[in-house]
């Protein structure tokens, strides 16, 4: 999404300009994920961890586990929750994409 207002719609509404596009729709995912993120109590600063996450296809988290630690498993566990909790996640429209690049994916949760 090129600007920030349509970056907007995107979020909230997962407009047409995602809908077909890769790029778009992990950037809305990894927003969407960061406000479902309930901050842990301990350290979180410089902290990311990667994620492994398997989705229905209607974008419904089946599974979201941590396959590359961020050596605090508290951060980890969070992370995961996040997911979790952000679900239903956007999809592309085409099946295809869907199948090819977003049915399982890898995510990097790097909260800033």
């Amino acid at each position: 999404c090129p600007t920030a207002s349509i970056f907007s719609d995107c979020l909230s509404r997962v407009s047409i300009c995602c809908r077909f596009s890769s790029a778009c729709l992990r950037s809305v995912t990894s927003k969407k994920v960061v406000g479902s993120w309930i901050r842990p109590a301990t350290r979180t600063q410089n902290l990311k961890c990667t994620i492994k996450v398997k989705l229905m296809s209607d974008g419904t988290v089946i599974s979201a586990e941590v396959i590359s630690s961020s050596g605090d498993e508290i951060f980890d566990r969070s992370a995961e929750n996040a997911v979790v909790k952000a679900s239903p996640l956007p999809i592309p429209d085409d099946s295809e994409l869907f199948a090819n690049e977003f049915s399982s994916f890898q995510f990097v949760f790097n909260p800033k």
